[in-house]
């Protein structure tokens, strides 16, 4: 019986037990083995977001100027006082301008990676936590030290009351 449970007890510590470190090794073999799995995963888990950003149309590339000539319009047959004959007027019509203005406008699509968000965001909140240790540890040896001084000074005081009471001259 007892060989049984040594038996067990050793293939479960064989099998059982392997470090961070190790796994870590065997994922970064594999990965650099298969990397079309490791794209495959990462593109699963941060997909990249796609945001589309309109362009401002303040810019002024060019300016047309096209000039339509005015046409002549006939009017009503007038007759001529002095000759008696009739004859068709013709009114010239102004010309027309006609302006063409071109703006441009570059709009953008910004493809942000999801992944990098994500990495950040972990080292934001791993700062956070590194932060709020650091502060309690700047606390304590704050009310620490603040201890100590208070010691200091009570001391101080203590020599000094000694020191009057006796009617000596501790101090000039």
């Amino acid at each position: 019986m007892s060989r049984l449970v040594l038996v067990f007890a050793s293939l479960l510590f064989l099998t059982g037990c392997v470090s961070i470190k190790k796994q870590r090794d065997r994922a970064y073999n594999y990965f650099r083995d298969n990397p079309h799995e490791l794209a495959e995963m990462c593109a699963d888990k941060f997909p990249p977001k796609v945001e589309y950003r309109p362009g401002k149309t303040d810019t002024l590339i060019s300016t047309d100027t096209l000039i339509i000539k005015g046409d002549s319009i006939p009017c009503p047959e007038v007759v001529d006082k002095e000759t008696g004959e009739t004859y068709t007027p013709y009114v010239k019509c102004p010309d027309v301008e006609q302006i063409t203005k071109r703006y441009l406008r570059v709009d953008s699509l910004l493809q942000v990676s999801t992944a990098r968000e994500e990495q950040y965001r972990l080292n934001a909140e791993r700062l956070k936590i590194d932060f709020a240790v650091k502060d309690e540890q700047l606390k304590s040896e704050t009310a620490r030290a603040n201890k100590y001084r208070n010691y200091l000074f009570t001391l101080g005081g203590l020599v000094a009351l000694i020191g009057i009471f006796r009617g000596k001259r501790l101090f000039l």
